[in-house]
């Protein structure tokens, strides 16, 4: 869940930011520098004819001699584009504390992909089609099938994340073999270009398919389901840090307060509830954990599923594999992000199968430990992406609440 994708219509970056705040100055500079461009009038002349467009934002701060320092910050105006190399038009504005100025690029130059343009732009690659373009971290793309051989999905990364991701997702093949979940099969590797081939799944995302209708029955089997990959063997030998989730959580209760001061009184609270738990939770056999099950990486179609995404799978706590399922809901799916009764309920219809499958009771006080961290973590996602808004704060304000009867 390291980046989100949302629609672009009006420009007001990370609008949560007052006038008092340090980093207010610095954002509506770059504000003024996005509306300047040639790809924010392009964007809004998309706009207007009803055409989409997304684009990807992020901001990174950094404690340094007891204040905090804007580190990074990006913002990418992207659309398809099919005359372009790739399929892809991406604009980026991109500012880090060590180069002190911003600076911009178009794709498929990137600060961070340096090999990226010259994959993009070398004759033997032109038919390829981007689907999905993440600043200084990937590409996703289709690499269409030549003589009678099918598409394939590519993923370009860093060295070190292609040739990681590869080897993860060899595992993970191996091990579901017979499983009546389809993953993709890892097809080939190229080092030099930091690219790994993977076979297409079949499926459609159930985010696009839960409906009022349905939603009960999709999210039981999706119940079920995760509760059979938790069944699975351990994937090599990658194991998560458990006391990484603590480590993290301390950062993201200190990243929301310096964004949202005025709900430094709640989060204070919040953050002591946890504190003063964590050593009473209960420590869980671990499982196989896929890392970053969402909605987005599970795909229904006539005969099953499908599952993809395997780069943060490994042996884990199903507690915090589950609780970032269930809040990471209320933020990917449309259908439960205003409709807290609705989510409810699916959450309810989620666990219940989900014991059913593993054949296992939950701790009720554990889980809601995790269920709270995951919110946390999402709160403080959705700040650092530009996803924030009142709606989105208040609901899981709510939800905290409930949880933890403060």
């Amino acid at each position: 869940m390291d980046t989100v994708t949302k629609p672009c219509s009006s420009l007001a970056l990370f609008s949560f930011l007052g006038y008092s705040h340090p980093f207010f100055a610095q954002i509506r500079d770059f504000e003024q520098r996005i509306r300047q461009s040639n790809a924010y009038a392009i964007m809004k002349s998309l706009q207007a004819q009803g055409l989409t467009t997304s684009v990807h934002a992020e901001i990174k701060s950094v404690l340094y001699e007891n204040r905090r320092l804007l580190d990074r910050f990006y913002y990418s105006i992207q659309f398809p584009n099919p005359e372009l190399p790739g399929g892809w038009y991406g604009w980026s504005l991109h500012y880090t504390r060590q180069d002190g100025v911003p600076k911009e690029y178009e794709f498929p130059h990137d600060p961070k992909l340096a090999h990226l343009a010259r994959f993009i732009d070398a004759p033997e690659n032109r038919e390829i089609k981007v689907l999905r373009y993440v600043p200084l971290r990937r590409v996703t793309f289709i690499r269409p099938g030549r003589n009678l051989s099918p598409d394939l999905i590519g993923k370009l990364k860093k060295p070190n994340r292609a040739q990681e991701g590869y080897r993860r997702l060899t595992d993970i093949s191996a091990i579901c073999s017979g499983s009546d979940v389809t993953v993709p099969s890892p097809v080939s590797l190229d080092s030099d270009q930091a690219i790994f081939y993977q076979t297409l799944v079949p499926g459609e995302e159930v985010t696009h398919l839960l409906n009022d209708e349905n939603y009960r029955k999709l999210m039981a089997d999706i119940g079920n389901l995760h509760g059979e990959l938790g069944k699975w063997p351990i994937p090599g030998d990658k194991r998560w840090d458990r006391g990484g989730i603590k480590k993290n959580l301390s950062m993201d209760l200190d990243e929301i307060v310096f964004y949202l001061p005025e709900n430094t009184d709640f989060i204070n609270k919040i953050g002591q509830w946890i504190k003063e738990r964590q050593n009473k939770v209960v420590t869980v056999a671990e499982t196989f954990c896929h890392g970053d099950f969402a909605c987005s990486q599970i795909l229904r179609h006539d005969s099953g599923w499908s599952v993809v995404d395997f780069d943060l799978a490994g042996m884990g706590d199903p507690y915090q594999d589950m609780a970032m399922f269930i809040t990471s809901l209320s933020h990917d799916v449309p259908l439960f992000q205003d409709r807290p009764e609705l989510l409810a309920t699916a959450t309810q219809d989620y666990l219940k199968c989900y014991q059913q499958s593993t054949e296992k009771l939950i701790d009720t006080d554990s889980f809601i430990w995790y269920r709270v961290c995951a919110e946390i973590y999402y709160l403080a996602l959705i700040l650092k992406k530009d996803r924030f808004t009142p709606l989105a704060y208040q609901q899981a304000h709510d939800r905290m609440c409930k949880l933890t009867q403060i």
